[in-house]
């Protein structure tokens, strides 16, 4: 025995390795060795990525899952655990003859049967082992081992996650080859695995997975690349296994009924009217499966809007409160509505209001503003009435302007296309009036009598500082009407 190799002792045996000899890339989880046993059999040996203090003294989970089982399709698997020489965890296995990822780098893409072939081996193996699911299913965790092609790594995905306290899953990713819910950090589950056969079965006819940059978004919006096969039912079915939402996915069981019939060992008519219900099935899928992918983008954007929401509005209830405690600590006599989801303050005969519409808020799309191009996550208004006959009034925007990086809260007030002789400036109630306004579409409903300029941040103290003029002038009497449009400050009235 070489020198170069270490021993380590493991749950149900002592084995040896060469840090030196490694039978492939690093994968997600670690790096697998050259190894024997000390009765001289060849095997794998995979040193996980997993610090001592992250995975305690815990046993692998596959040992009592896999161990010792025999399976027609997943590389046997020998052993697994913490070496008890404290040099890491490790994983024994069966070493297979080569991956399939050195067949695809050394004998190109293949026919469709042959392909079909090679993925109803790959769901056997996934069916074999139940309920449990890889999570890091890629060609080089594919071997060809006696005869046949095997999954190898089942349940280290899950051991790592379960042990591991110093990084997330999502640092484990094999990027091509991950599903989108992978991305997202949810559970997963046999779709998660199908969406990765999906991959390789596209990696099979091309060479390349379908995604080799910008993974995350890619894979959890892109559109799925032009599946290049002459066999539509092939086709069909990547398409299907590549679905972004995970429940639109075929199941294992519909996975190996068409591959079977594909691989050549169900023989299929050759009927030209079948052949063209195949062509068309295939379209069909291709078409479905570009549709879910628009959706789930959609899908996910929304859910991104959403969660931007409730901060979005807590930053201007903030806003509202220095706003408050300024007035407060100066003027005495201003009294504050008792309406704790609104800000309302009375002085004199003077009134000034921000109100929030929650309800237009939790309903209001993407692409709303679509004439302006602003992205509008939230709304509100703003106002200063004098005596309950002259309103000055203004909207709130919590966007995203055209050229501009990151949501702001915005100013900005409109005036009656129709009138502007004897018109005060006003807040906009539609986002259609406020999107015509500020785009350059045509329209003879709302202009743009100030703004936008952002309120807060830097920029809060000016928004104070107007407010609490209008207010100081409409609780005297002197809000007047502005001499000219757009308004400027200091104010002037005719």
């Amino acid at each position: 025995m070489p020198s170069a190799w270490t021993t380590i002792q493991l749950p149900r045996s002592s084995y040896r390795y060469d840090p030196s000899q490694s039978l492939g890339p690093r994968g997600g989880f670690g790096q697998v060795f050259l190894g024997e046993t000390f009765a001289g059999e060849a095997v794998a040996v995979k040193k996980l990525d997993i610090l001592p203090e992250d995975g305690g003294h815990r046993e692998l989970a596959i040992v009592d899952e896999l161990a010792g089982k025999a399976f027609d399709h997943v590389i046997p698997f020998l052993d697994g655990g913490e070496d008890a020489g404290g040099d890491g965890y490790f994983v024994v296995m069966a070493k297979g003859e080569r991956s399939l990822q050195q067949m695809i780098d050394d004998e190109g893409q293949k026919g469709a049967a042959e392909i079909a072939n090679i993925l109803l081996q790959i769901v056997g193996g996934l069916l074999e082992v139940g309920e449990l699911v890889h999570r890091d299913l890629k060609p080089a965790n594919i071997l060809f081992h006696e005869g046949r092609w095997k999954i190898a790594d089942f349940g280290i995905a899950r051991f790592v996650e379960e042990a591991t306290s110093s990084k997330t899953l999502k640092n484990f990713l094999s990027e091509a080859y991950a599903a989108p819910e992978q991305w997202r950090g949810e559970r997963a589950s046999h779709a998660t695995d199908i969406y990765a056969l999906g991959c390789i079965a596209f990696c099979l006819l091309t060479r390349a997975p379908p995604f080799t940059t910008d993974y995350a978004q890619q894979h959890q919006f892109g559109n799925i690349p032009q599946v290049n096969c002459d066999e539509p039912r092939l086709r069909s079915l990547i398409m299907m296994m590549l679905r972004k939402p995970a429940d639109a996915r075929p199941e294992l069981g519909r996975l190996q009924s068409v591959l079977t019939s594909i691989s050549g060992v169900t023989r299929v008519s050759d009927s030209e009217a079948l052949r063209k219900l195949a062509d068309a099935g295939a379209a069909v899928a291709e078409r479905i499966s570009q549709q879910l992918a628009e959706f789930e983008k959609l899908k996910q954007l929304k859910e991104s809007r959403d969660r931007m929401l409730a901060p979005a509005i807590e930053e201007l209830r903030m806003i509202e409160n220095r706003l408050w405690e300024k007035i407060s600590s100066n003027t005495p006599a201003a009294v504050r509505s008792s309406n704790p989801e609104d800000l309302e303050i009375a002085l004199g005969d003077a009134t000034l209001a921000i109100v929030i519409d929650m309800r237009r808020n939790a309903a209001m799309p993407d692409g709303e503003f679509r004439h302006s191009k602003w992205d509008v996550i939230a709304g509100a208004q703003i106002w200063v009435t004098q005596a309950q006959k002259l309103s000055w009034g203004a909207s709130l925007w919590y966007a995203r302007l055209p050229g501009v990086g990151s949501f702001r809260w915005y100013e900005i007030s409109y005036i009656r296309m129709d009138s502007r002789a004897g018109q005060m400036p006003t807040q906009c109630v539609y986002p259609r009036d406020a999107d015509l306004a500020v785009s350059s579409v045509m329209n003879t409903s709302h202009g743009v009598a100030y703004g936008p300029v952002p309120i807060d941040d830097e920029d809060e103290e000016r928004f104070h500082e107007r407010w609490i003029e209008l207010l100081a002038l409409a609780s005297s009497g002197r809000l007047g009407y502005p001499v000219q449009y757009p308004v400027t400050w200091p104010l002037r009235f005719a």
